[in-house]
C-alpha cells in the first residue's frame, strides 16, 4: 500500500514537474523537486536522489535541455525502479 501511494504520488509529482518546466516555472520545479525528495531518500532510490536534488539545488545554473535530460530521466526510470521493488514483494 505504502509503495502504490507512492507510486501513483510519482505520477502527479512528474507531471507536476513536466508542466512546471514546459511553462518555464522554475520556482515550481524547485518546489516539486523539494516534495519528491524525502520518500525517494527514505527508499534509497539515490540516482533518483541525485536528479532531484540537482534540480532542486542547480536550477539557476542549468539549461533548458539540462532541466528536460533530468526531467526525462526520472520520468522513464522510475517505473523500472519500482517494476524492480515490487519484484521484490511478489
Amino acid at each position: 500500500p505504502i509503495l502504490t501511494t507512492f507510486f501513483n504520488s510519482y505520477k502527479i509529482d512528474i507531471e507536476h514537474l513536466k508542466t512546471a518546466y514546459e511553462n518555464s516555472d522554475k520556482e515550481n520545479l524547485k518546489h516539486t523537486a523539494h516534495k519528491m525528495l524525502p520518500m525517494f531518500r527514505q527508499l534509497y532510490i539515490n540516482e533518483i536522489v541525485d536528479k532531484l536534488a540537482k534540480i532542486e539545488r542547480e536550477i539557476d545554473s542549468l539549461s533548458t535541455e539540462q532541466l528536460l535530460i533530468e526531467i526525462q530521466f526520472i520520468d522513464e526510470r522510475t517505473p523500472i525502479i519500482f517494476q524492480e521493488i515490487k519484484k521484490l514483494f511478489d
